[in-house]
């Protein structure tokens, strides 16, 4: 199954209560209008960000939101990479890191 395509933003300010009573606070995560996100929510929202301060799940959500965004500038990266010559050691190792990330993205990590 494939990702919703970005780009993503975060949405609103929630907070709602675990079921022990602790308190989450929680941000949408939206995905852009026409797109199919299969939550049920009305707003577009592509997933929820949970975190035990409101700083700590809008970070959540911010990190996720940029989710399509990095992986496309990953496999920029990758692409331009692939057409170079001699890359140095140091290169070739966060090249890698870089195709591990994007494998892990699309759910194809080994």
């Amino acid at each position: 199954m494939a990702h919703t395509p970005g780009p993503w933003s975060v949405r609103g300010k929630y907070h709602s209560c675990h079921p022990e009573g602790t308190k989450f606070f929680c941000h949408g995560v939206e995905a852009p209008d026409g797109a199919n996100t299969n939550t049920g929510d009305s707003h577009n929202i592509a997933c929820y960000a949970y975190g035990h301060t409101p700083e700590q799940a809008e970070a959540y959500a911010r990190l996720i939101a940029s989710a399509p965004t990095m992986l496309a500038a990953l496999k920029g990266i990758r692409d331009i990479a692939d057409g170079l010559d001699d890359l140095s050691e140091n290169w070739a190792k966060e090249l890698d890191a870089v195709e591990a990330a994007i494998l892990e993205a699309e759910g194809r990590a080994k």
